[in-house]
């Protein structure tokens, strides 16, 4: 399939409907997600290959890689809202990729002598447990990049267990920000894995959360491929052991702060809703790619597209968010 065409396919796959900032959920595009999965392709081959998609969202890089002709994708995420997306954009696909509700540093860790790991349960009733732990020929991820207090780490940790994941000889494809490029090349070769950028990206992540000041942001990143040095399978368990003690120290204060909180909370005190600036007026959600109409509002992308396809003209009759 040629880029074009990648393109076009992965344009139709739904994101999040209410992305969650601690999580940083940020969508792939389209176009990032179509070069790593043909860079992947060209290196480590995709036909016929056992794919995860790690943080998979709404599964823009799974169901791409099943479209390049995989033999089975498993898509992992710990949001339920995200994978109830995925699984809808898997329906509509009609391709081969089952769903797993679960940490993915959790699923690296439970993976047993075997290769499959243990106790893991699946959201969605159709993942095949058996295939994580080793088996993957092919890892794919667009992790948070760690910038949130929530998500500090969550970078290494996902690239850690990536390459636990993945079968001797297999491959992990991941985006990080290439500010952080000596950090992630120190941290795979401490983890036994060899790593190398293949490509310099720009990302651009639109203003979806209210910490965001500007409409849109260009981020360098770096296209990463690592795989597991030959007999460091033990050297990259521990490394993966140490994230995980470290991340429950970091966040043991911030949670037992939190339990304070809730506690003195009075019971009248409301969740605080998005800015009805945030919000588009068609489909009364939160905005993941905004684009200003003519008439002054701004509208989520494919719905504007789609209003302007049935009605022939901007909605400028509609309620504005505030209204």
């Amino acid at each position: 399939m040629k880029l074009k065409q990648l393109v076009g396919e992965l344009q139709g796959v739904q994101s999040w409907r209410h992305p969650k900032s601690e999580l940083e959920q940020y969508p792939t595009p389209p176009d990032i997600a179509a070069h790593m999965l043909l860079a992947a392709d060209a290196e480590d081959g995709l036909e016929d290959a056992l794919v995860a998609d790690l943080g998979c969202g709404g599964g823009v890089l799974g169901i791409g890689a099943a479209l390049l002709g995989a033999a089975h994708v498993l898509a992992v995420d710990l949001d339920p809202a995200a994978l109830e997306v995925a699984a809808e954009n898997v329906e509509e696909f009609e391709v081969p990729v089952s769903l797993l509700g679960c940490d993915v540093v959790q699923l690296a860790m439970r993976s047993g002598p075997e290769g499959a790991p243990s106790g893991v349960a699946d959201a969605e009733g159709g993942a095949d447990a058996g295939a994580a732990g080793g088996a993957f020929d092919i890892v794919l991820m667009n992790p948070p990049f760690g910038t949130r207090n929530e998500s500090h780490g969550a970078d290494v940790a996902f690239l850690q267990a990536g390459l636990r994941l993945c079968r001797p000889g297999g491959a992990v494809y991941s985006l990080h920000k290439t500010s952080t490029r000596p950090f992630i090349a120190k941290k795979a070769a401490e983890a036994g894995g060899e790593a190398s950028v293949v490509a310099e990206l720009r990302f651009e992540i639109p203003r979806m959360y209210k910490h965001h000041r500007q409409p849109s942001k260009d981020v360098a990143v770096d296209f990463w491929r690592a795989a597991l040095a030959a007999g460091e399978e033990a050297q990259l368990a521990a490394a993966l052991e140490e994230s995980t003690r470290l991340e429950e120290e970091r966040r043991a204060p911030d949670e037992q702060a939190s339990s304070s909180l809730a506690a003195e909370r009075p019971p009248s005190v409301e969740e605080e809703e998005p800015p009805a600036d945030f919000i588009c007026p068609i489909t009364t959600e939160v905005m993941v790619d905004p684009v200003m109409a003519a008439d002054g509002h701004s509208y989520e992308r494919s719905a504007i597209e789609r209003w302007l396809a049935t009605n022939g003209k901007k909605p400028f009759a509609h309620p504005s968010p505030d209204s």
